[in-house]
């Protein structure tokens, strides 16, 4: 079997698959917490839940080993901020 040889397009469009990917996550993952706000209003509760963030960051921290801690908790922090302003 011949070995494909990637070059920078090859790349950059591989990138650009997983971007989309990821885009269409986030979107699932914004979906949720636009339910999860509902329930939380009903029952009069906050939406942010400093608890809740902690366990997501130690989760991630332990998963993800090609980021340093400090950038994983820099990039969830912008999307948890960006999910509290939206449903908030």
């Amino acid at each position: 079997m011949k070995e494909m040889k990637y070059t920078l397009k090859n790349y950059r469009e591989q990138i650009d698959i997983i971007d989309d990917e990821i885009a269409l996550l986030l979107e699932k993952r914004l979906e949720y917490v636009r339910e999860i706000s509902k329930i939380k209003k009903n029952e009069g509760k906050n939406l942010k839940d400093i608890k809740r963030e902690k366990e997501i960051l130690v989760r991630l921290e332990k998963k993800i080993k090609t980021i340093t801690p400090k950038a994983i908790k820099s990039l969830w922090k912008k999307i948890f901020e960006i999910s509290y302003s939206l449903f908030s």
